[in-house]
């Protein structure tokens, strides 16, 4: 390749023009002038506002990609709805231009000379049919090299892309015109083996494209579920065996029974106890209840206590009534074993003007119900929040742009 040193007609500074005779502007490396490349001088046609960067690949830079050896001659920085990303014009005195594109990984672009047919939100190019991805406008943060056009910074074009497996078609319209550009990823490694550059680390994938992700992980989060489900089924629990009686007095003494054996054949076992009041409501009243399993052989015991409770009144929006009257307790993880269940009971009366006290104290049926196994309902609104946590998150996150195809 001829290479032919110029200096800038703005701060004096050598400029180098690679593809002499083809290239139209070039920007200077030291002020960012834009001149004009077509003339001898280098005319200048914008002076240079912006600060510059280094490219991470030095123009001037040569390497070879698919066989082809391209000098970096020309260097990019664009930006769309805040994202920002690089490009490098390649160039070959046979091959022509090329395009190397850096958005964390790179892409080698190719031009594509005779334009696709594009029918709605599809390109046909032979008999490969590529979709439509997405839309935006692309801006001209910075440029730096020379170019096939008169490159300005703050000029934008309309990109439409379309996606075939890895690759994207790119479409791009401008004052000069319409171009097409074959973008095909690069493997983790060849640009930078390539161009001499230091090897990137792997990078963890940024957070909003995790989101693509949600619907397979929602997917794992419903089996998951599903699964959990069938094994509560095959260890469902036992149906409900009445194990005590008592007669407990209103404002008298605790009554206590003793029931058993009570067997838990599982290692682990999930117990609900439940106490049902007989023969007639509770009317402003309570049953405070004590439940103590203790192990026959070990002696070591596992309490848990409830109350029974029903009442009723008036206030300035008319009659209420409130309390739970069939109380359920359970308790978790309790070792297998036979058992003994003590029942401690005593009863209290509200005082109202619904039910005044009397000498004799009522006696209020209480029967006792146990039933094994199943699970803690808590467990599944717990597993639940766990399982279907992060796929909700993910798709509030960026409402996922599962396709994007709504920014076509």
């Amino acid at each position: 390749m001829s290479v032919t040193a110029l200096v800038c007609p703005k701060c004096g500074a050598p400029v180098r023009v690679t593809a002499a005779g083809r290239s139209i502007s070039v920007v200077c490396g030291n002020c960012a002038s834009t001149l004009d490349a077509a003339t001898p001088e280098l005319r200048l046609l914008a002076e240079g506002a912006a600060a510059l960067s280094v490219p991470e690949i030095p123009l001037g830079t040569r390497g070879t990609l698919a066989g082809v050896e391209w000098e970096a001659i020309g260097y990019l920085e664009r930006s769309a709805d805040g994202d920002g990303w690089r490009e490098y014009l390649l160039f070959n005195p046979w091959e022509g231009y090329a395009w190397l594109v850096d958005s964390g990984s790179f892409a080698f672009g190719a031009a594509i000379l005779a334009e696709p047919e594009t029918i709605e939100r599809t390109a046909r190019i032979g008999n490969q049919l590529w979709q439509g991805k997405r839309r935006y406008d692309a801006q001209v943060d910075l440029a730096l090299g020379e170019f096939y056009w008169r490159v300005a910074v703050g000029e934008t074009v309309a990109v439409a892309e379309y996606m075939l497996g890895s690759e994207t078609l790119s479409m791009e319209r401008g004052s000069e015109g319409v171009s097409w550009t074959l973008l095909t990823p690069q493997d983790p490694g060849v640009v930078e083996t390539a161009f001499g550059i230091a090897p990137r680390m792997p990078a963890d994938p940024p957070v909003p494209g995790l989101t693509s992700l949600w619907p397979q992980m929602l997917v794992v989060a419903t089996i998951a579920f599903l699964a959990l489900t069938l094994v509560d089924a095959v260890f469902q629990s036992s149906d409900p065996v009445e194990v005590a009686q008592l007669e407990v007095p209103i404002n008298g003494t605790v009554v206590s029974q003793s029931a058993g054996p009570i067997d838990l054949p599982r290692g682990r076992n999930y117990v609900v106890i439940r106490a049902v009041p007989v023969e007639g409501q509770l009317d402003n009243e309570w049953l405070d209840l004590d439940y103590t399993l203790v192990n026959r052989r070990s002696q070591a015991s596992y309490p848990v206590s409830a109350v029974a409770e029903r009442y009723r009144g008036v206030d300035a929006d008319g009659p209420w009534t409130e309390g739970v009257e069939r109380p359920q307790v359970s308790m978790a993880a309790v070792p297998g074993g036979r058992y003994d269940l003590i029942v401690e009971a005593t009863g209290q009366r509200w005082q109202s003007q619904y039910r005044p006290d009397t000498d004799q104290p009522d006696r209020k049926r209480l029967v006792v119900m146990l039933e094994t196994g199943g699970t803690d309902a808590s467990f599944y609104w717990l597993a639940a929040l766990l399982l279907f946590l992060w796929p909700i998150i993910l798709l509030i996150m960026n409402g996922d742009k599962p396709e994007q195809e709504d920014e076509w």
